[in-house]
């Protein structure tokens, strides 16, 4: 009987081949297993994805928060500004501060709700104007900016300043804003009997 060569490779029978010390199939299924079934992830697999997940999220979301409180106090910042101009501005011609927001030389943002001459509701937060200073504030973010004239004491005497409210520690969200908005250390003080920062401009 006439032995096959065992040098001879028949096609049919090849399963595998060796090249360059790998093994090459016919058929290269990477999402099988070699049972031939489908490939799931496994459980240390997902809880990878799950950990980086959470420390990206970690990582984004104080940074997002950051941002998202920097571009609204600076709208509050330019309101605040508009009126402290205008506010020198009919004390220049009347030699006296104004009393009403009517007085002013500007438009006050749209959608608020005069409580009196001197306050406006909006839903973001207030505005308001008095003998020695006039403000913004907005309680979602904790944070008031306010401008004083020259007619109040120091600390306050013609200063502006940028006001944690409500809080008495310096590690909140807001008293950091105010840090970096400013630069500068905090003054504790009180505001309708609440705990407040101020941290002042330069």
């Amino acid at each position: 009987m006439k032995k096959e060569n065992e040098n001879v490779v028949f096609p049919e029978r090849l399963a595998a081949r060796r090249v360059r010390g790998t093994v090459v199939t016919k058929r290269q299924t990477p999402d099988r297993d070699p049972r031939g079934k489908e490939r799931a992830f496994t459980l240390v697999e997902l809880l990878v994805v799950v950990l980086i997940i959470g420390i990206l999220a970690a990582v984004a979301l104080p940074q997002y928060q950051k941002a998202v409180m920097k571009s609204r106090f600076a709208i509050l910042k330019n309101v605040v500004e508009n009126m402290a101009v205008a506010r020198r501005m009919y004390y220049l011609e009347n030699n006296q501060y104004p009393t009403s927001f009517d007085e002013l030389s500007i438009e006050m943002p749209l959608g608020g709700t005069r409580g009196d001459d001197s306050h406006i509701s909006y839903q973001w937060g207030s505005c308001y104007m008095v003998e020695g200073s006039v403000a913004c504030t907005n309680p979602l973010l904790g944070m008031k900016y306010e401008i004083y004239s020259d007619s109040v004491p120091e600390p306050y005497h013609n200063k502006r300043a940028c006001t944690a409210e409500n809080t008495n520690d310096e590690t909140t969200l807001a008293a950091k804003m105010c840090q970096s908005e400013t630069g500068a250390s905090s003054y504790a003080a009180t505001s309708n009997g609440k705990p407040v920062l101020i941290y002042f401009y330069p």
